[in-house]
């Protein structure tokens, strides 16, 4: 008996998906993360958007090169509709110097500067309820004394992220 061979996309397809995760992650650093989108569009188009995306997924993992292409399109065009949606309902897409996070299921924005707070608050008011904040306040919480211990371990260890492991 022969193995059946798993299927595989073309280079042309594999482009073309590579091609569309990047336009998807350029497309959420202009208008935040999932989370955020989720916030601003109504019910029935969320639900849409997530079945385009089952779809697609499920099309990818078909491995049919005419059917994932078509899903690719399709994606384009869901993101499109989200993007004029957003800005049909009075959004706007997140300023290059204010991220919005998702911190304890509580909304946060943050800035860099103090200053830039009060316009973050004035061009997203409107998106629910949110805190605000600046990076610069946020330094102003930190003890000199584990700023300092956090700067000596990035000395002596360049480069390294320190990860918690839990024990069970």
């Amino acid at each position: 008996m022969k193995k059946e061979e798993k299927k595989k996309h073309s280079n042309e397809t594999i482009k073309l998906l590579e091609k569309y995760q990047k336009f998807k992650h350029e497309f959420h650093t202009k208008w935040g993360d999932q989370k955020r989108l989720d916030r601003l569009v109504g019910v029935d188009f969320r639900v849409k958007f997530m079945k385009a995306e089952q779809i697609f997924k499920e099309s990818v993992l078909s491995n049919i090169d005419t059917t994932t292409v078509k899903m690719i399109d399709m994606m384009y065009r869901a993101y499109d509709a989200l993007e004029e949606e957003m800005q049909n309902l009075g959004y706007k897409p997140l300023e290059p110097h204010i991220r919005c996070f998702d911190w304890d299921g509580v909304t946060w924005y943050v800035t860099d500067l103090d200053y830039e707070v009060p316009r973050a608050m004035q061009m997203y008011k409107n998106e629910g309820k949110a805190n605000f904040i600046s990076i610069q306040e946020l330094l102003r919480t930190v003890p000199k004394e584990l700023m300092q211990m956090r700067l000596d371990l990035a000395m002596m260890f360049e480069g390294s992220k320190f990860v918690r492991i839990d024990r069970k």
